[in-house]
């Protein structure tokens, strides 16, 4: 069993030996990870494919941007269709109003000339042709 000592200010865990051939093996694993570090910078100068994926995310990610821009540019003009379409429509409803309104005022203008005629038609044969020779003198006398 591994003897545990404590001095104040350091803390020493184990023996001596333990210690030392842990920092060895500490140390060579760093050199190791140096070496693979270097050989994967040689290899990448020398051979394209360790490079691939970072081209790949790069090329997707313009393919990304480039969909989101175009994607951009068809909601943009929708939404500019959109706002034209409310105007013809408003514009539209405008005049269906003022054609609504306009017929409802013929329709009324006919109702009444034709119970005007009702009207006339009632009343005494001698008021009827007065009414006629009064409206045809007059006629000639503006003229």
């Amino acid at each position: 069993m591994a003897t545990k000592s404590f001095t104040m200010g350091s803390a020493t865990i184990g023996p001596q030996s333990w210690r030392s051939s842990t920092l060895k093996d500490i140390e060579l694993s760093r050199s190791a990870i140096r070496r693979s570090d270097q050989t994967c910078v040689k290899g990448r100068m020398h051979d394209p494919l360790p490079n691939l994926r970072p081209t790949r995310v790069e090329l997707s990610n313009e393919e990304a941007r480039k969909h989101f821009r175009e994607t951009r540019c068809v909601v943009n003009q929708l939404r500019e269709n959109l706002m034209e379409t409310n105007e013809e429509i408003k514009s539209l409803s405008r005049t269906r109003d003022e054609l609504v309104n306009g017929l409802e005022s013929v329709r009324k203008a006919l109702q009444l000339n034709e119970e005007n005629q009702k009207v006339r038609a009632r009343r005494p044969h001698r008021e009827q042709v007065q009414h006629f020779k009064k409206q045809h003198e007059t006629r000639h006398c503006r003229n």
